[in-house]
């Protein structure tokens, strides 16, 4: 179907295919953003004081694109690779950021 703005010439089916694309490559490149072993930090919510940041690492990614499983508080066994003996939390990628802040 086609749409008239102007002299522009919209196909309404190209637009939703070309947002289709880049909704997967917002997700190709979320998957990408986090691997195994990834030091991040959890903030709850934006603006929130930085007491309630939670340091971890990513013990692997979800099937689902928009979830990483995080390992946090490991009696600071960060160095070593105990902390993947610990169970991860399945955290929501929006609320992580790379690297301990």
């Amino acid at each position: 179907m086609d749409t008239t703005e102007g002299n522009k010439k919209f196909d309404v089916a190209q637009r939703t295919n070309d947002e289709e694309m880049l909704l997967i490559a917002w997700e190709l490149m979320i998957m990408v953003r986090f691997k195994a072993g990834d030091n991040v930090t959890y903030i709850p919510f934006k603006g929130c004081d930085k007491s309630l940041y939670e340091r971890g690492k990513v013990k692997s990614m979800c099937p689902d694109p928009n979830y990483a499983f995080v390992v946090y508080h490991c009696n600071d066994n960060w160095d070593t690779d105990h902390w993947k003996d610990y169970t991860a939390s399945r955290t929501s990628i929006t609320d992580l950021k790379l690297g301990w802040l």
